[in-house]
């Protein structure tokens, strides 16, 4: 029987969700597609520049895509 091993993938995942809105910010993007100001209503007391901060870093991890919704919707 062979055992198998894990490698890093080198993005740092577990790093990065244990950011402290990481969690809050993917379930409240888990219905939808959700902008800046819909997640800081949903998550009242993360402040912008935390929410900034934390979307970088799942971004950065490939954990989420940024869209530009006005170039989605003019190609709709």
């Amino acid at each position: 029987m062979t055992k198998a091993r894990l490698h890093s993938t080198g993005f740092g995942v577990k790093a990065v969700l244990q950011g402290k809105r990481s969690l809050e910010i993917l379930c409240a993007m888990r219905p939808e597609p959700v902008r800046l100001s819909r997640l800081m209503r949903l998550i009242p007391k993360a402040s912008k520049k935390a929410l900034r901060a934390n979307l970088g870093s799942l971004e950065s991890a490939r954990i989420v895509v940024r869209r530009d919704f006005e170039r989605y919707l003019a190609s709709c």
